[in-house]
């Protein structure tokens, strides 16, 4: 696992593998490293606080397993404020929240005119924000929503079915 030096007991290492697999959405493994985080989920002020100081070794082990994409906190903290752009398809967003840069809710939903949405790779390498090699990897294949069911109503289905954490409202 990348990470930074730390100096420390075992225990502390630990520790902070765990912080680094808990914000690369990796829950399960971060909890068997250190149960003490299925509190730390709970309080997203302390989650937003730890980021700063994890986001560089999260994004590095991100980034090696998955190239083109981002985890949650990423597009909760220091995504771009501009959404994926919409290439195609019938509706527009609901509301103003998003996850992974794709709205919750959308409104005039067909399943003949799905929404198809730019790929995260290529919102990331919009932003001129992908890592030296990571193009190479990455897939920049557009993303379509086609389960309606989840998309009209707050996308907890389509969240928990395509993406690695559920957004924050």
């Amino acid at each position: 696992m990348s990470r930074p030096f730390i100096h420390g007991t075992k225990h502390a290492i630990e520790q902070a593998d765990a912080l680094i697999l808990w914000f690369c959405d990796e829950r399960e493994r971060a909890e068997r490293l250190d149960s003490g985080l299925l509190e730390f989920e709970v309080h997203d002020d302390r989650a937003e606080e730890t980021w700063p100081k994890v986001r560089e070794a999260a994004l590095k082990m991100w980034i090696e397993s998955h190239p083109g994409t981002r985890p949650h906190f990423w597009w909760a903290c220091d995504a771009p404020a501009d959404p994926r752009r919409l290439i195609s398809g019938a509706g527009s967003p609901e509301l103003p929240g998003r996850g992974f840069g794709i709205p919750f809710l959308w409104r005039g939903y067909s399943a003949a005119d799905p929404p198809i949405f730019e790929s995260e790779g290529s919102y990331v390498q919009r932003h001129g924000l992908l890592e030296p090699g990571e193009a190479e990897r990455a897939d920049f294949r557009p993303e379509a929503i086609d389960d309606r069911d989840a998309w009209t109503s707050y996308g907890l289905t389509y969240f928990k079915k395509h993406s690695r954490f559920i957004c924050v409202w």
